[in-house]
């Protein structure tokens, strides 16, 4: 009897909750703690994820200075093996810190997975912040293939166990340098490449090995403090975790049928302020539309093209419009297929597409 799990079964882990935020200075409890379903509420009983709805085993929130410090300066980032609603560090610092861009991470860690301080994202390494939502396929057998690759910076840089943390590695791995702010297009033109080695090798093991069918699911996120870019991707034919997008002029508190809920308002045509996050942190319908499937989205000041000069200010600027792009996930050809060719469009070659997709309707309304 064959006892596979069927061709597009998930990885075999549990599912984090993530969010990011980038826009006017905001103080961290209005995402963490305030809305009807903030990350902390999404610690303790999340409603859209695959397995369980309970993310105990660890937090972590990390951002960028509000006040408009150098872009050389590392993020904030702080992080504990606590539930997120259980410890009130998180609590106190969520009052008091201010931020243009936010990141908030709660973990469910896979049974067996330690739960270390070092195993809690958000990663940081230089000005990048870097969390994930899912799980690799088959990671034990394509670690050792995934980390021998990183030059030696990269891999001592590896300090807990986590898939997500070497994935982190070889998105650094694909950039030309991680110690200079970059154009947009070289973040997305690694995280692609970053894709694109995680499922060569998961294929390749697979095949090698004849292991039990399994996918990944790599829901990214990274940021240098100036550009930020997500994905929403899964392997094979199994449906990625959630993902979900709202823009507008800011997300604030308003009066709903009596109550306070929070929303994202719109009265400017521009778009200020956008969320990415695993689940709506409001009951806002509304606000928030799904990131279609295997689709990557940038964030980015508006007076900077995706391929423009690096030299601007990172998120502590002071508050100017967004340019939002979604574009659908093309994963580079395999070593010696051909794959090549100059910039098209401002897009990485061979990593991108605008052609229509079957959530063509979302991908507009992304566009800015």
């Amino acid at each position: 009897v064959d006892a596979r799990p069927p061709s597009d079964a998930p990885p075999r882990s549990k599912m984090c909750r993530l969010m990011v935020y980038y826009g006017p200075p905001i103080r961290m409890d209005e995402l963490t703690t305030k809305p009807t379903r903030s990350i902390v509420s999404q610690a303790m009983q999340s409603k859209e994820r695959v397995q369980g709805n309970v993310n105990g085993d660890g937090f972590g929130v990390g951002w960028y200075d509000a006040a408009g410090a150098s872009p050389d300066e590392e993020p904030g980032v702080f992080t504990a093996v606590t539930p997120a609603w259980s410890n009130r560090n998180l609590g106190r610092l969520s009052r008091k810190i201010q931020s243009s861009l936010i990141f908030a991470h709660v973990r469910a860690a896979l049974p067996g997975m330690p739960v270390f301080e070092s195993n809690c994202h958000p990663f940081v390494h230089g000005r990048y912040l870097f969390m994930h939502n899912g799980g690799i396929a088959h990671y034990g057998k394509i670690r050792r293939a995934l980390q021998a690759a990183l030059p030696d910076p990269l891999f001592d840089m590896i300090q807990g166990t986590a898939d997500s943390e070497t994935a982190f590695a070889v998105f650094l791995s694909f950039l030309p340098d991680t110690d200079s702010l970059l154009p947009a297009v070289e973040l997305q033109r690694a995280m692609a490449l970053t894709l694109g080695r995680i499922e060569g090798l998961v294929a390749e093991a697979a095949a090698r090995e004849d292991l039990p069918a399994e996918h990944s699911l790599l829901n990214f996120v990274v940021s240098d403090g100036r550009t930020v870019v997500a994905t929403r991707f899964a392997g094979g034919s199994t449906t990625p975790a959630t993902l979900y997008f709202a823009s507008g002029t800011e997300f604030t508190a308003q009066a709903v049928e009596g109550r306070r809920e929070y929303t994202m308002r719109h009265p400017a045509l521009q778009q200020f302020a956008a969320i990415v996050t695993s689940e709506p942190l409001s009951d806002s319908p509304d606000d928030w539309m799904p990131v279609p499937r295997n689709h990557m989205v940038t964030i980015l000041p508006e007076t900077l093209a995706a391929d423009a000069d690096p030299r601007a200010p990172a998120a502590g600027a002071a508050a100017r419009p967004l340019r939002i792009l979604m574009d659908r996930i093309e994963l580079p050809a395999p070593a010696g297929a051909g794959a090549g060719g100059g910039p098209a469009g401002g897009l990485a070659p061979g990593c991108f597409s605008r052609e229509p997709s079957t959530a063509s309707e979302d991908a507009e309304r992304f566009s800015a």
